[in-house]
């Protein structure tokens, strides 16, 4: 009973150790905001514009505190723009884990310019802060590669964002970017439940390629436990535009060197590049997708008939749907799935997935039991088997 009591008083005396430090009531800019905070404080920034060398570039020290930055009413309220002059959240080195939050902000006009990693948003180098709830839009790398967020050797999870209309490029020095809306290198990140739309990875020198205009993501021989999540996201629009030759994985581009990494549940529509438009993977599993209108390939896997795990996903009206995808995948006079939709024998279908608008919010799928007049396939048809 007494260590139950003393239990208890010490996360009572926890919790009132924690302050909310609010900006700009308490501390005029968010920096200052961050440098007065101690471990478990929540740094509060009020509605407004926040512009000047003090409210961007922000960081802080993971080794000495855990904090939350956050907005007070959401990022339709409360703006950092970053003025072309940098970005707004850069750590190297710093050692942040999920304890450490950024949410809320509109992030816009980071710009960062052959940076030695990148990120023209967010910088996260051997750190890893939940990113969480942000709009991310119109920042550019140039001469480098994260046009939104960059992640090297990062567990961060990045959750319920708009990544929208972020750029990186190149064009000066053989060599190549990545990541028009995300970059990730190693680490075991989870994407998911985020809108990735618009983003664009670019070069224009003969020597250079592009590859991953929404997501780049890749893992190496030396990190044998990393695994990439890419969860339940719109990918829309992104483009990997080169002036010279080809270009890689307008949607997704993810080269995980061992099983592991995921792409699931996301709906991946209208992503441009010549070699796998929709999602190009080297392995892992890809299932419960939908995968339509992207103009050169829907889905490339990176050898002939890799080994990637591929179900129960609506791959339709790409230019061509699979290539070197493992034997059987597309062939749909194999049989029915649990819907009685013609399927190949890993269950994915090839249909018109019906999408509607609803509320001003688009991609639903049609169905019966929200009023629609039509169902669509994919309803109910990511599990299971007849």
């Amino acid at each position: 009973m007494r260590t139950i009591i003393i239990i208890i008083f010490f996360v009572f005396v926890l919790f009132l150790s924690s302050t909310v430090i609010n900006v700009p009531e308490d501390q005029p800019t968010i920096q200052e905001g961050i440098n007065v905070a101690v471990d478990g404080d929540t740094v509060l920034v009020a509605d407004g514009y926040y512009t000047g060398v003090f409210n961007r570039e922000l960081t802080w020290d993971g080794n000495e505190k855990h904090i939350v930055v956050k907005s007070e009413n959401g990022y339709e309220n409360c703006f950092i723009d970053c003025q072309q002059s940098g970005r707004a959240f850069t750590f190297y080195d710093t050692n942040q884990d999920s304890t450490d939050v950024i949410e809320g902000f509109h992030i816009s006009n980071g710009y960062v310019f052959y940076d030695t990693f990148g990120g023209g948003a967010i910088c996260c180098y051997n750190a890893s802060p939940k990113i969480l709830n942000n709009r991310i839009s119109n920042n550019v790398a140039d001469e480098c590669s994260g046009g939104g967020i960059f992640l090297f050797n990062s567990d961060s999870k990045i959750i319920g964002n708009s990544i929208l209309n972020n750029t990186s490029d190149y064009s000066y020095f053989p060599g190549g970017v990545s990541g028009g809306g995300i970059y990730i290198f190693n680490g075991s990140s989870i994407i998911k439940d985020n809108i990735i739309m618009n983003n664009q990875v670019s070069y224009t020198d003969i020597e250079s390629d592009a590859r991953g205009g929404g997501i780049y993501a890749a893992t190496s021989y030396y990190y044998p436990l990393a695994q990439i999540q890419i969860i339940n996201n719109l990918i829309i629009s992104n483009s990997a535009y080169s002036s010279w030759n080809g270009t890689t994985g307008g949607g997704i581009y993810i080269n995980c060197y061992y099983d592991g990494s995921q792409i699931i549940n996301n709906t991946v529509i209208g992503n441009h590049a010549t070699v796998g438009s929709g999602i190009y993977c080297r392995r892992g599993q890809v299932s419960q997708n939908i995968i339509v209108d992207n103009s050169q390939e829907g889905l490339r896997c990176f050898w002939p008939n890799s080994t990637a795990i591929i179900n129960h996903n609506n791959v339709q009206d790409n230019g061509q749907n699979y290539v070197n995808c493992p034997t059987g995948i597309g062939d749909t006079s194999w049989g029915f799935n649990i819907n009685n939709t013609a399927c190949d024998s890993c269950f994915n279908i090839c249909e018109d997935p019906l999408f509607v608008s609803s509320l001003g919010e688009e991609y639903f799928l049609s169905q019966f039991e929200a009023g629609q007049n039509y169902q669509s396939s994919c309803v109910d048809a990511g599990f299971g088997s007849p």
